[in-house]
Formats: structure tokens, C-alpha cells, sequence
């Protein structure tokens, strides 16, 4: 098979498959949001994270309440002095809430967009790499 045409056949093999398998995204983050005294530990999918631990923290470090959030994801402490909150959901997913500090998220499709164009770069400068290496009586 020609270079060309297998480069072609590999970058439409590689967008097929990233197609196909995007909407099942295996890995996801824990957030922790707080409102109105309710936290809410849920997954950046919406799913609720039920069971999650939540800790309360003062500025030592030291866990002033702690409790498991309901099936929903919300878990009410009550009214206390915190510095940080930590959410855990068991599963290795950690989440930190700071009083008074917006929190950022990157949007779901600009992530995707570089990531995806991260993958691209390294497949064109190896690309380039290995053509730059081919004696000049083969890059035809």
C-alpha cells in the first residue's frame, strides 16, 4: 500500500474510532459544589456521586464535620467555619471546594478539541521525522 494512502487509511481509522467510542467516556472527574449550605458531589457526566464522603476542614488541616452524601449527591452540614471541603467517593475520585474561590472548568468540547489536536501534532511531527530521515531518492 502506498505511504499516502496508509496515512489517509490510519488518520480515518483513528477519527472512526474516536467517533464511535465518544460518547462512553470511561474516565470522569468528581466535582463538589456548595449552595445554599447543600453540598453536591456529582461526576462532570451529572451522575450523582451517592455515598460520596464529605469532610470539612479547618485551616490546619483538621476535619471539623464529616458525613456521606444521600442517592441524590447532596449532603447538608451543619452551619460551621470551614476552610476547605474534601469529597471522596471511595473509587479513587477526589474533589476540593474553597469558600469564596470560583471554580473553572474547562468546557467538555474545547477539551476534547485539544486533546484530540495534541495526538494530531505528535502524528504529523513523527511524520515529518520520519520523512526528513529517508534518503532524497526515496521521498517520491
Amino acid at each position: 500500500m502506498p505511504t499516502k494512502l496508509r496515512l489517509l487509511f490510519m488518520l480515518l481509522l483513528a477519527s472512526a474510532l474516536m467517533v464511535s467510542t465518544g460518547t462512553g467516556a470511561f474516565a470522569h472527574r468528581l466535582l463538589l459544589e456548595h449552595e445554599n449550605g447543600v453540598f453536591r458531589v456529582q461526576y462532570d457526566s451529572g451522575t450523582p456521586a451517592a455515598r460520596a464522603t464529605v469532610r470539612l476542614l479547618d485551616e490546619a488541616g483538621g476535619v471539623l464535620w464529616q458525613g456521606l452524601a444521600d442517592g441524590q449527591g447532596r449532603v447538608k452540614p451543619p452551619s460551621l467555619s470551614f476552610t476547605r471541603a474534601l469529597a471522596d467517593d471511595g473509587l479513587g475520585h477526589l474533589a476540593e471546594y474553597k469558600p469564596g474561590r470560583a471554580v473553572r472548568q474547562t468546557p467538555r468540547p474545547l477539551a476534547v478539541f485539544l486533546g484530540v489536536s495534541f495526538f494530531l501534532f505528535v502524528a504529523g511531527l513523527g511524520r515529518y521525522l520520519q520523512t526528513k530521515r529517508q534518503p532524497k531518492e526515496l521521498k517520491r
